[in-house]
């Protein structure tokens, strides 16, 4: 949802600005870092609270997944890198498949145009 004062059309052309300078210069490994380093202490810290630690096997399990793959997920994740980051985003920000919808309040200036 764009800040007052800022239309659906400018917020929708800013996000494709982001995604095309995003692909343009790929992914800041600092930030990669940092990301993997908070995941990493999430998963530590999420083994000292056991609701924490079932609701993430409930989740897991109930969503197909088998116990193996919930142990795995941690290894899994920290050995995504860059060329699998660009890779993804290149087939989810795919412009051919792209479809844009602006839910807007009725009688709203956009909403009439």
């Amino acid at each position: 949802m764009p800040t007052e004062g800022v239309s659906l059309q400018k917020a929708e052309e800013a996000m494709d600005l982001a995604v095309v300078q995003f692909m343009e210069e790929g992914v800041n490994l600092d930030d990669l870092n940092r990301i993997k380093m908070q995941i990493r202490a999430s998963e530590i810290y999420s083994q000292d609270d056991i609701a924490t630690l079932a609701r993430v096997y409930g989740s897991g399990l109930t969503s197909g997944l088998t116990v193996e793959d919930i142990k795995a997920w941690p290894d899994i994740l920290e050995a995504v890198d860059e060329e699998d980051i660009l890779a993804a985003a290149e087939m989810i920000f795919d412009r051919k498949k792209a479809v844009t919808g602006w839910l807007m309040p009725e009688g709203s200036e956009e909403a009439t145009q």
